[in-house]
This record gives C-alpha cells, structure tokens and sequence, in this order.
C-alpha cells in the first residue's frame, strides 16, 4: 500500500481493509484456480476477490511456488497492484495498460516502487 500511496495517493479505508484481508497461497503450477486462466496456461500469480461469512471482502493472492523467493515478492507486488487497482478504480488493469501501475512503464510506477521497497 506504501508505494500505491507514494505514487497514486492515499487508499481509501475500504481499500486498505481489502488488502489486509487478503491471504497468499503459494501453489503448484498447475493448481491455480479456474478464475485466474484468461489467455494464457502458464501463471505466475493471480487474484482471487473473496467474500468472507461476515461479509469482509478480501483476496486471495496465488503464487506459483516454484519461483525463486524475490521472483514471489515481485509477484506478490504485481498482485496487490491488481488488487487495489480494482478496488480504487473498479478496474484492475488486468493487460498492464496504466503507466503510473507497472514497472515496464518505468521507476516511478506502483509495481517498480514497490518491489524496489522489498526486504527479503
């Protein structure tokens, strides 16, 4: 949420409530759930919306395991990317057409700042 913030401006609380109730689950390649396949067979990660018994809505973030760990947290940036790009615009840019979201757009984007912040 800090680079979102840095780049974009501040998350709304509905947002930010979202993004903490988002869970990540490391899986195998090919047990990626049915939602996440668009065009493609082969996923690195993807993001799930779910909706809790209590009516929290959340995530779920799936990675594939077999990446090497900083690959994951690049991935896992890209992912809540998504996630809150949904949740503040209703679109979570699924084809990486927004410059100020994703690193091949340069330093100053959401997922370049992001995964430059990253502590592993």
């Amino acid at each position: 949420m800090d680079a979102w913030e840095e780049v974009i401006g501040p998350v709304s609380a509905e947002c930010r409530a979202q993004a903490k109730a988002a869970v990540v689950v490391e899986v195998g390649s090919g047990e990626f759930p049915d939602e996440c396949y668009r065009e493609t067979k082969h996923l690195n990660g993807c993001t799930v919306p779910v909706i809790d018994d209590d009516g929290t809505i959340g995530a779920q973030i799936y990675i594939a395991e077999e990446r090497a760990e900083i690959a994951k947290a690049d991935t896992a940036v890209e992912e809540f990317t998504h996630l809150l790009a949904g949740c503040e615009t209703g679109d979570s840019d699924a084809d990486h057409i927004n410059p100020l979201y994703w690193d091949d757009y340069g330093a100053d984007t959401v997922e370049a700042v992001g995964c430059a912040g990253l502590e592993l």
